[in-house]
């Protein structure tokens, strides 16, 4: 099967991504809009039909979360790939099913039209991702501090979910902690049943795996390997 990128971006397409793209950073909204000299930086970048480095991008974040930015951030090209898939049209919805820095939310919002909320329970790493939201400046995106699981999963058409407990790191650090083991398991378990309860036409992107397998209801569209992990596209039948 050829990848995502192969049938969603053909030539005629680039330049509207990246007309589109240069049009959401130029956006001059809360705080200024772009401020620091890296997000300039990114910005150039974009504009020259380049992707900014994960480098770059990550540097945004404060020491404490960006140390962690190996095992917990979404790499800038899957998140490219992803945001294309889940946002796909004008409205589209996308919640990202724990969001850590946020990464993929800004990115989403920068490269297509679509909305992006992020639901993560740690305070600081949500904090964190708003104040990188607020430098770009960016009308599209929400990070909300909360269960993923009191969220009214309805209101939205696309889902993204970054396992990080299955990149290789992470199995490593955690490989005999049989109660975190569990915890993603159950955890799995809940969201499949949320998952089950959408209707039809609703898509999903998940990198990394999901930790158990997709409701028999989501059909597979795709699978790329990128990155460190395989990034998997599915639609409700």
């Amino acid at each position: 099967m050829i990848s995502l990128i192969g049938y969603v971006l053909r030539k005629n397409e680039i330049r509207t991504i990246l007309d589109r793209t240069l049009e959401n950073l130029g956006y001059s909204g809360e705080n200024g809009g772009v401020s620091s000299e890296t997000i300039k930086k990114i910005r150039f970048d974009i504009a020259q039909g380049k992707f900014p480095s994960d480098h770059e991008f990550d540097s945004l974040f404060p020491p404490a979360i960006r140390e962690h930015s190996r095992i917990y951030f979404t790499p800038v090209q899957v998140a490219f790939e992803a945001a294309l898939f889940l946002a796909y049209k004008k409205g589209c919805r996308v919640l990202d099913i724990g969001s850590g820095a946020g990464k993929f939310c800004i990115l989403g919002s920068l490269f297509t039209d679509g909305a992006f909320t992020g639901l993560e329970s740690r305070p600081d790493w949500r904090n964190a991702s708003e104040s990188v939201r607020m430098q770009f400046g960016l009308p599209r995106v929400e990070f909300k501090l909360g269960d993923v699981f009191e969220e009214d999963w309805s209101a939205y058409n696309g889902f993204y979910l970054f396992n990080p407990f299955n990149t290789p790191e992470r199995v490593t650090i955690h490989k005999d902690e049989e109660g975190n083991n569990r915890s993603m398991r159950e955890g799995g378990e809940r969201v499949l049943k949320k998952l089950e309860s959408m209707p039809r036409g609703i898509r999903v992107a998940t990198y990394h795996g999901l930790g158990t397998e997709m409701p028999d209801s989501y059909r597979e569209l795709d699978r790329i390997k990128i990155a460190t992990g395989i990034l998997a596209f599915y639609e409700k039948a």
